[in-house]
């Protein structure tokens, strides 16, 4: 499924394909290895590029996130809206939280991002 996800954003999108498709990628195994009880859902790496045509139209300087799982749709739209944008995002399952901000660190987008923790 990642050759072919990946294949699709490149044809749809060009060179503006996805670029944090691997946390999409990791949510998912993540979500699969938990079972029905993991609250995971990440949105679909197909979405991603409209969130730089909505920050753009809406001039988005912040936004608000519940539940962001390891992190994908947060640095999206992080990423979508450039670097004075502040996202703040929810999180109650404390291990996801933990693998949100680390997947920020990793990306340089823990001064754009919080993580909220708790429901």
């Amino acid at each position: 499924m990642k050759k072919s996800v990946r294949q699709l954003l490149m044809k749809i999108y060009g060179g503006r394909a996805d670029a944090h498709l691997d946390l999409y990628l990791m949510s998912n195994q993540h979500r699969r290895r938990h079972g029905p009880d993991c609250d995971m859902f990440p949105s679909n790496p197909l979405q991603a590029p409209l969130w730089t045509v909505m920050a753009s139209l809406t001039h988005a300087r912040r936004m608000l996130e519940v539940g962001c799982g390891h992190g994908y749709t947060a640095a999206v739209m992080a990423s979508a809206a450039g670097p004075d944008c502040r996202v703040d995002t929810i999180e109650g399952d404390p291990d996801h939280a933990d693998l949100a901000e680390q997947a920020f660190e990793q990306r340089g987008l823990s001064r754009q991002i919080r993580v909220l923790r708790g429901r």
